[in-house]
């Protein structure tokens, strides 16, 4: 009895002694340092998330880092072209191996300008604005069209709706 029990608390050292461990926080600019985390299970990558949002004249670039599900890695990028209101781009970086996630070698891949030949209606308003007629023309990659609208929530209130 006292040998399975020596052996059950032997693998149980050496399983939470093989969990991942990755880098975790979120920053503005081109990195952010924090601590190492054991991650939970079925997060078997750590991940380094780019973004950049211009919009207009504000132009905010950050990251985030963390332990992800594989699913999460298998998103890659995602761009979204706001025509002359700006653009926003998201791209996840994955790895596999304890605190693979610490360099800051990561970048956004930069934005093909060629025209496409795909248009889109397109408005961007928020708060009290509103949409005219504008049409967005699709460079690289882009092939979709994308009607959304949301609310942004800042803790006490829904504060804006927004178009795309």
């Amino acid at each position: 009895m006292s040998a399975s029990l020596g052996l059950g608390l032997l693998l149980a050292f050496l399983a939470r002694g093989t969990a991942l461990q990755c880098e975790v926080c979120t920053g503005l600019g081109q990195n952010c340092t924090g601590e190492l985390e054991t991650c939970p299970p079925n997060h078997d990558f750590c991940a380094t998330t780019m973004f950049a949002t211009e919009r207009e004249e504000i132009k905010v670039h950050g990251l985030v880092k963390n332990c992800v599900p594989f699913a999460v890695c298998q998103t890659g990028s995602a761009d979204i072209n706001l025509g002359k209101k700006g653009r926003s781009r998201t791209s996840v970086f994955c790895c596999q191996g304890d605190a693979c996630n610490t360099a800051s070698s990561a970048e956004l891949p930069l934005v093909d300008t060629k025209l496409n030949g795909l248009r889109c209606p397109a408005c961007y308003a928020s708060f009290s604005e509103s949409c005219g007629d504008d049409t967005v023309d699709c460079v690289g990659s882009e092939s979709h069209c994308l009607d959304l609208a949301g609310y942004v929530y800042t803790g006490n209130a829904f504060c804006t709706q927004a178009s795309l």
